[in-house]
C-alpha cells in the first residue's frame, strides 16, 4: 500500500467536499466585513491534486497544491481611483516525479515545475513533503490605456504563455524550456520573484508589455517561504522580458492571438551561464538571452455557438546553444471544446513538445537530439471540481538514447471566486 494512501483519500475527500459544498462566487461579490467594517476584498481559493502511474517506476505519485488569493480594490474602500493590491498564498505537497524518479527535461507535471535542482516541494521529516509561500504580492495601477505593476509576480501570467497551452499538464506547454529550464530562476512557480512590470494597449487588438526582475529569487532552501527579499537581491542579476501581442475576438470568445517576445538575463554569481561549446571557458556570469512565436488561432467554431470548436496551437523558441541547454523548442498542438453532445464545456487536448539540446551538449555529453513529449487529455469540466485523465509519452528522457516512459494521470481540481 502507498505509504500516504490515507493522507491521499484525506485530500481528495477535502477536495470534493469544498467543491461540491461551496458555490463559485460570482466576478463583482466582495467578502464582507473582512478585518474591519467596510475594509472589501475578493477572493479566490484553488485546489489541484494529482495521480501518477510511470511504467517501470512502482511507486504510485501523488502531489498537489491548493492556495488562496485575497484582492482589495482602492475604489470599493474609498481610497483612490484605479488602484489594485494582491497577495496569492499557496500550499504545494506530495512526491517530487519528475527529481526523484523519471528525470525528464520538461517536467511532465507542472505542479512540481521548474527547475529540477531546487524542487519547491519541502521535505518534512516523517510526514508528507510540503511547503508553505508567498506566490505574489503586488500593487497595480490602472491608466487609461495602460497597467503598471510593483511586487513580488509571476511573469508566466504575461509573458511567454499559449492560452491554448494552458489546457495541458506538461510543464513544457505552459512555458518553454527555452526560456523556462535555460533561466531556472524566471520568475514563475514555484519561485516568484520582485518585478516591475508595464503595459501598455497600442490600440484595441495590439497591446506591449516589459518587466525587469531580480536575477534570482531564491529556492527551497535559501528562501523557503519567499519572504526574504533583500537577501536574493545580492549577486543576483536582473532579468528583462518585453512581448508584443495582437489579439482578436468576437463575442468574448478568442478567435487569434500572436506573441513576440525576447529576453535577456544580465548573469551574476548565483545565476550561472556555462559556455557548453567552448569547454575552456571557465567565465559562468555571460549575458544570457533568446526569443520566441507564440500563436492560438481559431480554426472552426460550431455553427450555434462560437464557445465551441477547434483551436491549435504553436510555441517556438530559441536561444544560444553555447551558454544554454536547450538551443530550441518546437511545440504545438490541438484542443476542442464541446466536442461530445450535452457535454458543451469539457475539452480534448492533443499536443507534442520538443526541446532541443545545444551542439555542445549532444557532441560532448552524447546527449540525443531532443527529448519529447506527447500529452492526451481530457478535461470534464463543471461549475465545482474538474477531472481531467491524461496519459503521456515521454521519449529519450534526459537526452538519453531511446530511454522511454508513459506516464497515465488524474488530476482533480476545484476554483471557487475570481482570479486576478
Amino acid at each position: 500500500m502507498h505509504p500516504h494512501f490515507y493522507k491521499i483519500n484525506l485530500s481528495l475527500l477535502f477536495v470534493c467536499l469544498t467543491s461540491f459544498f461551496t458555490k463559485a462566487q460570482e466576478a463583482d461579490t466582495t467578502a464582507k466585513d473582512f478585518i474591519s467594517e467596510g475594509f472589501k476584498v475578493h477572493t479566490y481559493v484553488m485546489n489541484m491534486t494529482d495521480f501518477a502511474k510511470v511504467t517501470s517506476i512502482r511507486k504510485p505519485l501523488f502531489l498537489g497544491v491548493n492556495g488562496i488569493q485575497i484582492t482589495t480594490f482602492t475604489k470599493e474602500n474609498k481610497w483612490w481611483k484605479n488602484g489594485m493590491f494582491s497577495t496569492y498564498i499557496l500550499n504545494t505537497y506530495g512526491d517530487n516525479p519528475t527529481t526523484d524518479y523519471v528525470g525528464d527535461y520538461q517536467m511532465f507535471d507542472n505542479i512540481e515545475s521548474f527547475p529540477d535542482t531546487n524542487n519547491h516541494i519541502h521535505l518534512g521529516k516523517g510526514q508528507l513533503n510540503y511547503r508553505t509561500f508567498i506566490y505574489s504580492l503586488y500593487y497595480q495601477h490602472f491608466f487609461k490605456k495602460s497597467r503598471l505593476l510593483l511586487g513580488q509576480y509571476d511573469l508566466n501570467f504575461d509573458f511567454a504563455f499559449s492560452n491554448i497551452g494552458l489546457n495541458f499538464i506538461n510543464s513544457s506547454f505552459g512555458l518553454q524550456p527555452t526560456l523556462a529550464y535555460n533561466v531556472p530562476s524566471f520568475s514563475t512557480f514555484p519561485f516568484t520573484n520582485l518585478t516591475a512590470r508595464y503595459e501598455y494597449d497600442i490600440n484595441e487588438n495590439v497591446s506591449f508589455r516589459a518587466a525587469i526582475a531580480q536575477g534570482v529569487g531564491g529556492n527551497q532552501l535559501t528562501n523557503p517561504h519567499a519572504t526574504k527579499y533583500v537577501e536574493t537581491f545580492k549577486d543576483g542579476g536582473l532579468f528583462m522580458i518585453s512581448e508584443i501581442s495582437r489579439s482578436s475576438f468576437k463575442n468574448d470568445f478568442l478567435l487569434s492571438e500572436y506573441k513576440f517576445g525576447v529576453w535577456g538575463h544580465t548573469g551574476s554569481k548565483s545565476m550561472h551561464f556555462n559556455n557548453y561549446t567552448n569547454k575552456t571557458d571557465t567565465t559562468t556570469n555571460h549575458f544570457n538571452f533568446g526569443a520566441y512565436f507564440i500563436a492560438d488561432k481559431l480554426l472552426k467554431a460550431e455553427a450555434n455557438d462560437s464557445s465551441q470548436g477547434l483551436y491549435a496551437f504553436i510555441d517556438l523558441g530559441w536561444a544560444p546553444g553555447d551558454y544554454n541547454i536547450f538551443n530550441y523548442y518546437a511545440g504545438g498542438g490541438l484542443s476542442y471544446t464541446g466536442l461530445f453532445p450535452k457535454r458543451n464545456a469539457d475539452v480534448i487536448s492533443l499536443a507534442l513538445a520538443t526541446p532541443f539540446y545545444s551542439k555542445g551538449i549532444v557532441k560532448e555529453d552524447k546527449y540525443s537530439l531532443t527529448e519529447k513529449a506527447v500529452e492526451l487529455n481530457y478535461n470534464i469540466v463543471s461549475n465545482y471540481i474538474n477531472f481531467q485523465p491524461c496519459i503521456q509519452y515521454l521519449a529519450n528522457i534526459g537526452g538519453a538514447h531511446g530511454l522511454e516512459k508513459f506516464a497515465f494521470m488524474l488530476r482533480i481540481a476545484s476554483h471557487k471566486g475570481v482570479f486576478y
